[in-house]
């Protein structure tokens, strides 16, 4: 009798649960279509949102590729030709020794446009070896001095050292103007007769267009 009565409780209970089952999805039916249309609603929202992004993404592209033809690649080409311009001829044209301290030393020199050399040969500490240099922007353009660079920069325990004047960097040159620089080349060793210091230097001057 006991086995019975439990059987039957158990399936009066699993009616209760479907009947409960059944209420809350009839509670619910009447929901269910604006269930649905919130959710279209949404779907239809983050695909116009996303639709919209893209085509701003796709607009500012097309802006900025209308800019670049419109305006920096004219600007580009006009530097360009802005650079190209004229003629560009800046050189040294004249070169000689001013010495007035010179002793025994000796030098040569050459030159080749922006770059001149010397060989130089002292004797005695004290010896100097100066140096007038001339130049001439035969060109078309304007330049001014980026650089001025001398090789060796620094020569150990400053056995020799330099002094350029008259030219520094940013210094402007018009076209057709000359300017004349001095380098001076000053030994500063414990050198005799017998023992004799000889170094090459070399002086370059670059330019940049004014």
């Amino acid at each position: 009798m006991d086995n019975n009565y439990n059987m039957d409780d158990k399936f009066k209970i699993e009616d209760n649960n479907k009947e409960d089952e059944i209420e809350v999805l009839e509670l619910w039916e009447p929901h269910a279509d604006e269930i649905l249309d919130a959710k279209d609603r949404h779907v239809k929202w983050s695909k116009k949102t996303t639709n919209w992004v893209v085509i701003l993404l796709v607009a500012l592209a097309a802006l900025l590729l209308m800019w670049y033809a419109v305006f920096a690649q004219p600007l580009a080409s006009n530097n360009k030709q802005y650079q190209k311009e004229g003629v560009w001829d800046i050189q040294f044209v004249d070169m000689q020794d001013i010495s007035t301290n010179k002793g025994l030393a000796t030098g040569s020199y050459s030159f080749d446009k922006d770059i001149a050399t010397f060989n130089v040969t002292f004797t005695e500490p004290g010896e100097e070896i100066v140096y007038e240099l001339l130049i001439e922007n035969k060109g078309e353009l304007d330049v001014v001095v980026a650089s001025i660079n001398v090789v060796p920069e620094v020569i150990e325990n400053d056995v020799i050292t330099y002094k350029v004047e008259n030219i520094a960097e940013g210094d402007r040159l018009d076209s057709k103007e000359k300017r004349k620089m001095k380098f001076s080349i000053k030994y500063n060793g414990s050198g005799t007769h017998d023992e004799k210091f000889s170094k090459e230097i070399t002086i370059h001057i670059n330019y940049d267009q004014a």
